[in-house]
């Protein structure tokens, strides 16, 4: 439970934060999930080659 004074000190940080500060808030989120995303799809694609070559080296072996 939050005390008056805790309460009075969310509320005076509450009026400063303007809609543009949201707004510029909302921008840093989306980049950096891009950014995130972005690793995530490179990962993604590293393993698939990786596994392409596995596949390749495994029927290799096979017709030997």
């Amino acid at each position: 439970m939050y005390n008056n004074q805790e309460i009075q000190y969310y509320l005076k940080i509450s009026k400063k934060i303007t809609c543009n500060d949201l707004f510029n808030i909302s921008c840093f989120i989306i980049i950096y999930l891009n950014e995130y995303f972005e690793q995530i799809t490179n990962i993604i694609r590293y393993l698939d080659n990786q596994g392409g070559q596995l596949k390749s080296s495994l029927s290799k072996q096979k017709l030997k």
